[in-house]
């Protein structure tokens, strides 16, 4: 009878779990599709929609269209937990789809109509909606605990990797008319529209989570958003892995989204090989993922695995930086990819483990806006430095990872400093 209830509960948690990742798998979708779409609209059909603006107006369009998501994403995390907290989850996992039907139309118009006004408030409205992947996480990491969470965290980032396997190539050759006549700009939209319907339907046959939270977690909200900030970061040890978590993105970002500029710009790939570039990234994410991140958390600490990993990263961008030819990017971008996978569930588990149970909602809200910001930033600053020198984000994507891991280098040596103190206590 007892492992009746067992098998009972574990598939209900398998029901929950699906259309949660399917949540973060079609945010992060909507982003990476609207990469190499924008990219085409900026650099091949743009006279309809910038006129006369000069290739270099155009880098910079590109990335606030890009940016537009990650603001959007940024501001959204404290909205959609004082929703979360009046409404519910469930309910507020469907509003935020139904946001994200209204933020994918939107670029659609703006497209047909020549309108970037469109466009951009479609985009700060997809991430605004997409901010709910913090409490899709929170809910996951409120149905596992230990070596469970470690590999929950890891199908999110399964999720989000998959999504840049598919995403760009998804967005370059929907919008391809070459392939297919009535293929333009808005089809990858449409196609994105399709997928965002499927998970709402879904979201409401099989998850049934209802409650506001669960007892004495404290979702982040607008309202105690800055006191949250202040009990979150109390520990050196959680301020430090959310300055390790934000410098990683921030490099991670930099590379990841000028990219397609610099090999567009300084090699001449098309929109269509450059989606190819994007999605042989992710294929080396998902073998980190599904082979390299289970394998090595079975015979490394978590903390040990976060430093090695950061440590690949920054000699991967480093030698990225410093490559003077397009097909040494194929070559340089593995063990950087490889890496940059297993980053993400190692941290989101380590901060996760770092706070009470109490504290989860709010924490995570507050890591899903450390994963947001540096994408903001670096997308805003990407067209300007590419304007100044086509390999400058590139450069900075090295230095940021560099700074990632000696800082993770020096929470391990503070968490064995703090280990040693209660003991001899």
């Amino acid at each position: 009878m007892i492992n009746g209830v067992e098998t009972k509960q574990i598939t209900h948690q398998s029901r929950a779990l699906i259309p949660l990742i399917l949540i973060i798998f079609i945010d992060s979708m909507g982003y990476m599709v609207s990469i190499p779409t924008f990219l085409r609209l900026f650099t091949e059909h743009s006279h309809s929609l910038m006129g006369d603006f000069s290739p270099m107006m155009a880098n910079v369009l590109f990335s606030v269209c890009i940016a537009m998501g990650s603001f959007g994403y940024v501001l959204g995390a404290p909205i959609i937990g004082t929703w979360s907290d009046s409404w519910g989850r469930k309910r507020t996992l469907v509003f935020s789809l139904v946001l994200s039907l209204i933020g994918f139309m939107l670029p659609i118009i703006g497209v047909l109509t020549a309108s970037l006004s469109w466009i951009l408030v479609g985009r700060f409205i997809a991430g605004i909606a997409s901010s709910s992947q913090s409490l899709a996480q929170t809910a996951i990491a409120d149905i596992s605990e230990g070596t469970q969470k470690a590999w929950y965290f890891a199908l999110v980032a399964i999720a989000m990797t998959l999504s840049l396997l598919i995403g760009p190539p998804l967005g370059a050759y929907l919008s391809d008319p070459n392939y297919v006549s009535w293929f333009n700009n808005t089809t990858p939209f449409f196609a994105t529209l399709v997928l965002i319907l499927l998970t709402l339907l879904m979201t409401l046959k099989m998850y049934s989570n209802t409650n506001n939270r669960h007892d004495g977690e404290k979702l982040l909200t607008l309202s105690n958003f800055h006191n949250t900030l202040k009990e979150a970061l109390s520990s050196e040890i959680t301020t430090r892995l959310f300055l390790i978590f934000f410098l990683y993105e921030l490099g991670w970002s930099f590379y990841y989204q000028d990219i397609s500029l610099y090999l567009t710009q300084e090699f001449q790939y098309s929109v269509n090989l450059t989606s190819q570039f994007l999605a042989y990234t992710g294929i080396w994410m998902g073998l980190g993922l599904t082979f390299g991140y289970k394998f090595l958390t079975r015979y490394m600490s978590l903390e040990l695995l976060l430093s090695g990993t950061l440590l690949c990263c920054a000699l991967s961008f480093i030698a990225c930086a410093l490559t003077q030819n397009a097909f040494s990017q194929w070559i340089f971008v593995v063990p950087g990819a490889i890496g940059v996978g297993m980053v993400y569930p190692t941290i989101m588990t380590l901060i996760s483990d770092s706070v009470s149970k109490a504290k989860q909602g709010c924490v995570l809200g507050l890591a899903a806006a450390a994963f947001s910001a540096p994408w903001g930033i670096s997308a805003l600053l990407m067209g300007p430095l590419t304007n100044i020198s086509q390999s400058l984000p590139l450069a900075l994507a090295a230095i940021s990872l560099v700074s990632a891991t000696y800082l993770s280098y020096r929470k391990k040596r503070f968490a064995q400093q703090t280990l040693s103190v209660e003991e001899r206590g």
